[in-house]
């Protein structure tokens, strides 16, 4: 997979940044940029990354692995900032991958379109636009972000 642009990473970072601010804040567990890999699955082993997740304290705390290594499961909840190389099959197909592996939120990002689509399981996707506020309570809770704080003018 070629490297996405300079955006992707800018709007992945401003997400995370504020995701990480918050958990730091009242503890509630971990957050970890891409290139992190997560072993949803062995034998054979399926390994994901995300361009930014979140894995409770305690889901990490009763984790019993090297952080040398992969989590050993799916994080709580997963962002996926589209690059322009990304298809529409191929992000539905990351959002199904995560929801099935356990992901309790999952949250894409479209610079082009400038929404957030809002992922949970068992339930009808939710179209956020630059108006809107995400809302990840319960699984991070209190985590409110604005969608517009994501994507800054070009």
């Amino acid at each position: 997979m070629p490297l996405p642009g300079f955006r992707h990473g800018r709007i992945a970072n401003r997400i995370g940044y504020h995701l990480t601010a918050h958990v730091q804040a009242s503890d509630f567990g971990i957050v970890v940029a891409a290139e992190t890999g997560f072993l949803l699955h062995s034998d054979p082993d399926e390994v994901r990354g995300a361009d930014v997740a979140f894995v409770s304290k305690a889901r990490f705390q009763t984790a019993n692995f090297s952080q040398e290594k992969h989590f050993p499961g799916a994080p709580d909840l997963v962002v996926e900032v589209v690059s322009p190389s990304d298809g529409y099959a191929d992000v539905e197909e990351k959002v199904l991958v995560w929801l099935r592996a356990g992901v309790q939120l999952v949250i894409v990002a479209d610079p082009k379109k400038q929404v957030f689509l809002v992922h949970r399981p068992n339930l009808s996707p939710e179209i956020l636009t630059l108006s809107d506020t995400l809302n990840a309570t319960p699984v991070v809770p209190g985590w409110v972000f604005r969608v517009s704080d994501a994507f800054p003018p070009e």
